[in-house]
């Protein structure tokens, strides 16, 4: 299922030490070993999207990022959350970083923002996680939206992004035999077509080649086009980059309508999310009745609604839910959608484990929230992690903590984890 909108603009839009256990340290190989090791560098991760994301902004300029960008108590994430995160099993943060920040702020404070990243690795490092540091761009301030900076390479902003790379690639080498990795970009907003595939495939090739030029060994993350779901990979030629050492990502949140119940959004593809909830998982059409009932109440409780504009809705929404309940979601359509992504790698000369599903998640009923209750959560989640392990694949899930519904810790403002959550990815709850 393909939609073409920013996702992550809906789930994240109201967002604003200790030493490395033996354990570990012997069983994860540094990225110089990567190349002889047939086992992901990073195995079992989540997205911290709060600490470097979502930058304050100029309360008299709201296109300009106020300083210091990162500096409330939602930017902040507590230790405690880091080492419930650790004993549980996660080896791994991916660390996102809001490119506009990066590409506005000039001077004395761009360096400092450099410092502000370095400390941020360096932590996650001394309490035991490798780092994939991951440029995330937003809409927050349209100038930097990822339309925007891959519209051309022509562009003073695309060649401003690549001198970003550069720049960040010299900071992460410091930290050479760490379990580091640069992400380049997440979720290219092109692809829905050949030429734009290409388009993406070339720009990406660019920015390869020049953080290789300052950073010969530093592993590095690509990733299709298409928001960087599994077609906009399988769309990919890996041959340009034999040699190199990087992983391929992929974002998996299919069923749509499953994991992004309850989402509110007046885009015309996702516009029934948000009366969503309670979807079984596996599905079959015979749990129709059961789920449209509670779907009609759920639409009919608006009071925002209008007579009119519900009938539309009551019908549109039976239509979306049988076509959900007839592809009977499960683990063999899991599992179909993971081969298509081995029989990819095989074909290009990709080994298993340099392929990275680098973030699934599903909104959680919860406090505010109301979405999946836990029993077709944990199905989904179990699924999808058990595929990806089964085909040799690290993964990351999304996310620690934010807004949306999507998140591992318990409630918006708890540090525990929630427990059916670490249960379907095969942790342990603290």
């Amino acid at each position: 299922m393909t939609v073409m909108f920013n996702r992550r603009r809906l789930l994240t839009g109201c967002a604003a030490a200790s030493l490395v256990p033996a354990n570990l340290a012997t069983i994860f190989q540094t990225p110089a070993a990567f190349a002889s090791e047939p086992r992901a560098p990073f195995r079992r991760g989540a997205s911290v999207h709060n600490v470097m994301n979502w930058a304050s902004l100029d309360p008299a300029d709201k296109l300009k990022y106020q300083w210091p960008p990162f500096a409330t108590p939602q930017h902040q994430l507590p230790t405690a959350i880091l080492d419930n995160m650790r004993h549980a099993g996660f080896d791994f943060i991916r660390l996102t970083l809001d490119p506009g920040v990066f590409l506005q702020i000039e001077g004395s404070r761009r360096n400092e923002l450099d410092t502000m990243l370095r400390d941020n690795v360096r932590r996650l490092i001394a309490m035991g996680f490798g780092v994939i540091v991951d440029f995330h761009p937003n809409s927050q301030v349209p100038t930097y939206s990822p339309e925007k900076i891959t519209r051309s390479a022509d562009s003073s902003l695309f060649r401003a992004y690549g001198e970003m790379l550069v720049s960040t690639a010299r900071v992460l080498s410091a930290f050479k035999g760490e379990r580091i990795a640069l992400e380049l970009m997440n979720e290219p907003q092109w692809g829905w077509d050949a030429s734009s595939t290409a388009r993406w495939q070339a720009m990406q090739k660019v920015w390869h080649d020049q953080v290789r030029s300052v950073a010969s060994d530093l592993t590095l993350i690509l990733t299709g086009a298409r928001g960087g779901d599994k077609d906009g990979l399988l769309a990919m030629d890996a041959s340009p980059y034999r040699g190199s050492d990087v992983l391929w990502s992929f974002h998996y949140y299919a069923p749509y309508i499953l994991t992004h119940q309850g989402v509110k959004s007046e885009e015309k593809n996702s516009r029934l999310w948000q009366y969503f909830s309670d979807l079984p998982y596996p599905a079959a059409p015979e749990h129709f009745d059961d789920a449209y009932r509670l779907i009609r109440r759920n639409i009919e409780a608006d009071k925002a609604v209008t007579l009119e504009n519900r009938a539309s809705l009551l019908a549109e929404a039976r239509k979306t839910l049988m076509d959900y309940l007839e592809t009977r979601p499960g683990r063999a359509m899991v599992a179909a959608d993971f081969k298509q992504v081995a029989d990819w790698a095989k074909r290009n000369g990709v080994p298993q484990h340099r392929i990275f599903l680098g973030e699934f998640g599903i909104t959680r009923s919860y406090g505010r929230y109301r979405a999946s209750p836990p029993e077709p959560l944990e199905n989904w989640l179990s699924d999808v992690r058990t595929e990806a392990e089964a085909n040799g694949l690290g993964w990351a899930l999304w996310l620690v903590t934010g807004y949306g519904g999507m998140s591992l810790i318990e409630t918006d403002d708890s540090v525990a984890l929630d427990r059916p959550t670490v249960a379907a990815l095969g942790l342990t709850k603290r």
